[in-house]
This record gives structure tokens, C-alpha cells and sequence, in this order.
């Protein structure tokens, strides 16, 4: 007796979306998020993006970029905000510094991901870094009474985002 053909796309489709399936992804982003230095932000972040659901390991790592680079925007969004509304001139400085650090860790995240997407990895990372680092000069204007608390929490995020991005791809093949 011959298999009915007209039956594979349906048993295809029950495989995929099998629960068995779908523990195997979850068990590809634990296994991933835990290299991160950030496990449970990086877990958190990628079950929150339905896309993440059906990524492989290069899947992941690209999601991981985009979601840098949407947090660095966000960031620097808000730094611009604050900057409009604190009285402070010292302060009005320093998220200048902010504002312009976050537009060049913006920048390198645009440049990771096209080098991403091209498959050169290793200048992939090496751009993330840089986001890391351009974050980080923010983080250390902000160590500095008066501080905005707000402002240090997103500074805190992009660095969890990013460090989850640099990670990720870093482990890649």
C-alpha cells in the first residue's frame, strides 16, 4: 500500500506546530539566553516577540540586533525628552553627551546589522561593542549627582540589549 500524498502537507504542518516543536525553540533560546550576561532579560525579551518562536540560532542573533537597535532608538528618544524638561544646566549637558553617544551607538547598530546580514559575524559584533561602549559613556554622565533615574534604567536596558546581541552573534558558527 502506498502513502497517500495528499497527507503530507497536513502531518508537515502537525509536526511543526507540535508541542514538542515548540519546547525545542523554547530550549533554543534558554540555551542561548544563558551564555548572555543578562539570562533572564535575554529570555524575557526574545518569548515577549512572537518571531522568535520559529528562529534558528541566526534567527535569534538577528532578532537580538533589531532589538538593540529598537532600544538604543527608544533610549535616545527619551534622553532627547528629558533634556527638553530638566532645569538643571549641568544636566542639560550631560544628556547632550547622552544624546549624541546614543546616536552613534544607533549607527553602529545600523552597521552590525548590515554586516550581519552579509555574514560577516566577527564585524558584527565588533560594531555592537561599540553601541556597548557608546552606551556606556552615557552611564558614566549619568553616575553623577543630580541623576535622572529614568534616563539610567533605559541606559540599563540598552546595555542588557546589547550585550545580548554581542553574545548571541559571537557564539555563531
Amino acid at each position: 500500500m502506498r502513502f497517500p500524498l495528499f497527507l503530507l502537507p497536513f502531518i508537515l504542518l502537525f509536526i511543526h506546530s507540535s508541542p514538542f516543536t515548540k519546547a525545542q525553540k523554547d530550549d533554543l533560546i534558554v540555551r542561548t539566553c544563558t551564555e548572555t550576561n543578562f539570562p533572564d532579560y535575554c529570555i524575557s525579551s526574545f518569548r515577549s516577540d512572537s518571531r522568535s518562536s520559529t528562529a534558528d540560532s541566526k534567527g535569534l542573533a538577528r532578532l537580538s540586533i533589531e532589538l538593540a537597535l529598537a532600544t538604543a532608538q527608544n533610549t535616545l528618544s527619551f534622553t532627547k525628552d528629558q533634556h527638553k524638561i530638566v532645569p538643571n544646566d549641568d544636566m542639560k549637558k550631560r544628556l547632550a553627551d547622552c544624546t549624541a553617544n546614543y546616536e552613534d551607538a544607533i549607527k553602529y547598530l545600523a552597521k552590525a546589522s548590515t554586516k550581519f546580514e552579509s555574514g560577516n559575524y566577527i564585524d558584527a559584533a565588533a560594531k555592537v561593542s561599540k553601541a556597548i561602549t557608546e552606551a556606556g559613556k552615557c552611564r558614566e554622565e549619568l553616575r553623577t549627582p543630580p541623576t535622572i533615574p529614568a534616563v539610567e534604567k533605559k541606559c540599563d536596558e540598552m546595555g542588557y540589549a546589547c550585550d545580548t546581541a554581542f553574545v548571541i552573534i559571537s557564539i555563531l558558527d
